[in-house]
């Protein structure tokens, strides 16, 4: 569980999330809070985490992705400014997260504001504040 959402992965790989969404973190392709659970943009989910706003899943395959709140750059990407110029503040659907070596990654953990992740070669990456 999130600040105020909850990650679910079923037994099928989809993952499931609900609670506040203003920023994008329940990853359903827009900021709006869900009393139910609702399926995240994302197939063959292995494992989650839920930060204080945004979230983190694995795939079978070993991506990382992230998506909700980066006020802090904790989703580690490498954003793009928007259209008027200003940073990325926060993603509304799951985005894939390079950098990490060659390796899959097999565990991620989301604090209030960063984000640290383990590859198969025990390799830590982190990013945000703290």
């Amino acid at each position: 569980c999130g600040g105020a959402h909850t990650l679910v992965i079923d037994q099928a790989g989809g993952l499931w999330s609900c609670g506040l969404g203003e920023s994008g973190q329940l990853g359903q392709g827009d900021n709006e809070s869900q009393g139910l659970l609702g399926e995240v943009l994302l197939d063959d989910v292995v494992a989650a985490s839920a930060g204080h706003w945004h979230s983190a899943a694995i795939t079978q395959e070993g991506h990382l992705y992230t998506w909700g709140r980066n006020d802090y750059e904790q989703l580690g990407l490498y954003l793009t400014p928007d259209d008027d110029g200003k940073p990325v503040k926060a993603l509304s659907v799951p985005r894939r997260v390079y950098g990490m070596g060659d390796g899959p990654v097999k565990q991620v953990s989301c604090g209030a504001r960063h984000t640290l992740a383990v590859t198969a070669k025990g390799e830590v990456y982190s990013w945000g504040l703290g």
